[in-house]
């Protein structure tokens, strides 16, 4: 039977959007007098941020301005670690050790906890950046060190793209009683399989294209793959690339998608009903 609010997909089956959802955005990614992204401009259009803790992108100045804006915003903030690369913007995969990884997620975390601290706020989760994502995907010992640094910094809620098939990150995380709030990348392309192809390997999407990826899955459930093919996506939080050249209209185009459906905008919250997954 199909309740009130479902929807049929395009293979038939009963989906029901989620009741609640969130914009999040990587900010605070430029360093120094190097400058990237519209953080001010986007900020009205979302819920939560991730900001680069200085490894990958970031520095200590450009962290405490980020938190003092999204205070001004009252933004759910995490923290956004990666490889220590700033050249490469954390998107070349480095040989790390799990001792090694553990040590740099955990530092990068307290850095920007400090920061928040200073200014009367809490960190909300964490989530990790380009190829040190990628890498626990595929390399399970490298998730294990990593989900322990996670779960050892008292964060309960980890943001983390919906990836086909089994996610060592997100079960050693799952594990450790941390909740994964599961991601839809609207402004990337998807392979047929669902797995989001790396940003260097996708061109130009308008800010009407990302909205409409949205909206298809609101819609249904699914998004389209480059191929053409509607791919099955399970997400309670929409991620936009906050260097991406559309993003602040994106973000405008997408919130006004959400809402559009009844959806509430809220950044995820721990349910306390539930040992795993987030609302």
């Amino acid at each position: 039977m199909i309740t009130e609010g479902s929807q049929v997909s395009d293979q038939g089956q009963v989906w029901a959007a989620p009741a609640r959802i969130d914009i999040n955005v990587d900010l605070g990614e430029s360093f120094g007098h190097w400058r990237l992204g519209n953080d001010a401009e986007i900020m009205p259009y979302i819920q939560t941020i991730n900001v680069a803790c200085g490894f990958h992108a970031g520095d200590p100045v450009t962290m405490a301005a980020t938190v003092r804006l999204a205070k001004q915003h009252e933004l759910a903030v995490g923290a956004h670690p990666g490889f220590p690369d700033l050249l490469g913007f954390g998107r070349r995969r480095l040989q790390l050790s799990p001792n090694e990884a553990h040590a740099y997620v955990l530092y990068q975390i307290g850095g920007l906890r400090e920061i928040l601290a200073v200014h009367g706020l809490e960190l909300h989760h964490i989530k990790t950046h380009g190829a040190l994502d990628d890498t626990l995907y595929e390399d399970g010992e490298l998730a294990e060190a990593v989900a322990e640094a996670v779960a050892e910094s008292g964060v309960s809620l980890l943001y983390r793209a919906f990836l086909p098939g089994h996610d060592p990150f997100a079960a050693a995380v799952e594990a450790r009683n941390v909740e994964v709030v599961y991601e839809l990348y609207p402004d990337l392309e998807y392979s047929a399989d669902g797995m989001p192809q790396p940003i260097r390997e996708v061109g130009e999407q308008s800010a009407s294209s990302i909205a409409a990826q949205t909206e298809m899955y609101l819609r249904t459930g699914h998004v389209r793959a480059t191929t053409g093919e509607a791919v099955p996506v399970r997400a309670s939080s929409i991620c936009i690339h906050g260097d991406g050249p559309h993003a602040v209209e994106a973000a405008r185009l997408v919130s006004s998608t959400v809402r559009s459906y009844g959806i509430t905008l809220a950044a995820a919250t721990r349910d306390p009903s539930a040992g795993r997954g987030a609302q």
